[in-house]
């Protein structure tokens, strides 16, 4: 019975072939349909397709009418589980009621049960996307295999055996070797028809060298390409450090490796041409770094290093900073402008009544004023520092009390500085003389002023007599006193 094989070939792949169910490479593997027929698969569960005359009986074909379940009767006309009649045309729902039509696998003859009988194959969608075929199996219905077409050209792969056009000389579309119109072996491309171009369709190869031959077709032979050279002779070629140097040809017909190539001179080009790890350094700075440069006020300013590699100059040196250095550092026609003053100016100042210079000292601030008036003897302080004809023995027009000395006396007095403030003039006495016999002026002239000095005497004469007169407490002269003695003499 029909439905019965399904049911036996399922159980026989879960029990039997577990690992043809989809365990390995491929399903098939190790299972054998017998005679009547081969192992198919859809590439998870193997199934036995059968022969006309076989049905499937596990992972098996049987002929038809064979007993395959051992109940003593052909399995052709049995029922699968109890005997009872089969589906036949026209009878009731309760299987009774005369002989049964029993449908008959391989009549040509699609009946009740059947998916196809002797169908021819129908359109299928491989497992490689190609178009292919789904045969009707033994038992009437559709294989579930569906069978690749035989490899065809088209680039693509049609036999599922994952190679494209391989039984053909290429594949169509590809790029193959081919041989040129001058025998070398160059390059086209794989025709419709999965045939290597001919020689009108092959691209020739580069030029080779130094091999005899004309390899790119032109009628020429070794000619060096745009990216050969000549062996030997001197060619451009790239330095260590990425710059074009020169060297010689290879006998490769190409420019010598960096290590065999000699870096150029350098360039003002803000790179390291001579491959020593250092740029422009054969110029006075490096094209577009900041340098120092001269200022058009001869200070020290900045700059950019100009294209040429050259300091800067003139306007293009940007000045600095003003600073305190009695300089116009940022050229703009002032001195230390920004500051209180310039280092080192001076200007007049005064103190008090006084005339002086200042200096603008470092820090550019003004020091004190020192005056620059000269003391002289005049009994006033012309440089103002608070003294009076300093530097002088004396101040003019000043006098100083001293001690006069006198006849055997001394007196008080004064004394006055000299004009010239060299020192004082004498000692002059400031007391008055007086009749008292000493010379209480100190003039050296006692009772100077008076007739006579107190206690004075002198001679004098009465008449023809000599006498004595002496000074009186008024320091007056008083009378004369006769001295002489009288005698007989007439």
């Amino acid at each position: 019975m029909r439905f019965a094989h399904a049911v036996i070939v399922v159980v026989a792949c879960t029990l039997v072939m577990a690992t043809a169910c989809g365990g390995g490479a491929d399903p098939c593997d190790g299972v054998d349909c017998g005679e009547g027929g081969r192992c198919v698969s859809d590439g998870i569960a193997p199934r036995c397709a059968c022969d006309p005359d076989f049905h499937p009986v596990m992972l098996s074909c049987v002929p038809d009418g064979a007993d395959a379940d051992g109940d003593g009767d052909g399995d052709a006309d049995s029922d699968a589980d109890d005997g009872a009649d089969v589906e036949t045309e026209g009878a009731g729902d309760d299987g009774e009621g005369g002989e049964a039509d029993v449908a008959v696998c391989g009549n040509a003859v699609v009946e009740s049960g059947e998916d196809c009988d002797e169908d021819p194959a129908r359109a299928c969608t491989t497992m490689c996307d190609s178009a292919g075929t789904e045969a009707c199996a033994s038992d009437c219905r559709w294989s579930d295999i569906c069978d690749p077409p035989l490899e065809s050209c088209s680039g693509v792969d049609d036999d599922c055996d994952t190679e494209v056009d391989e039984d053909h000389d290429c594949i169509r579309g590809s790029i193959v070797a081919c041989t040129t119109s001058c025998a070398s072996t160059g390059t086209g491309t794989c025709t419709d028809a999965c045939a290597v171009p001919g020689s009108d369709a092959c691209t020739p190869p580069p030029e080779a060298c130094g091999n005899g031959a004309d390899d790119d077709c032109d009628t020429a032979t070794d000619e060096p390409t745009p990216e050969q050279c000549v062996p030997g002779t001197t060619v451009a070629c790239t330095a260590s450090c990425a710059t074009t140097g020169s060297g010689i040809c290879t006998a490769g017909c190409v420019p010598p490796l960096p290590a065999d190539c000699v870096p150029p001179a350098e360039t003002c080009n803000d790179a390291d041409d001579d491959c020593d790890t250092l740029v422009d350094e054969d110029f006075a700075c490096r094209i577009g770094g900041a340098v120092a440069c001269a200022t058009t006020c001869a200070t020290a300013g900045y700059g950019t290093c100009t294209t040429s590699c050259e300091i800067p100059v003139g306007a293009a040196c940007t000045p600095p900073s003003e600073v305190c250095n009695a300089t116009d550092d940022d050229c703009d026609g002032t001195t230390d402008d920004g500051f209180t003053c310039a280092l080192g100016a001076s200007q007049a100042c005064t103190v008090g009544t006084c005339g002086g210079t200042r200096t603008c000292v470092l820090g550019c601030t003004w020091d004190g004023c020192v005056l620059t008036t000269t003391e002289t003897c005049d009994g006033t302080d012309d440089d103002c520092d608070g003294a009076t004809d300093e530097g002088f023995a004396c101040v003019g027009g000043t006098s100083r009390a001293c001690t006069a000395s006198g006849a055997g006396t001394t007196c008080p007095g004064t004394e006055s500085c000299r004009a010239d403030c060299a020192g004082y003039d004498a000692c002059a006495a400031t007391s008055t003389e007086t009749c008292d016999g000493t010379d209480d002026d100190c003039d050296l002239v006692i009772d100077d002023g008076f007739a006579c000095a107190l206690g004075a005497a002198r001679t004098c004469t009465v008449g023809t007599c000599a006498g004595t007169q002496s000074c009186t407490a008024a320091c007056a002269w008083g009378a004369c006193t006769v001295t002489a003695t009288e005698v007989c003499n007439g």
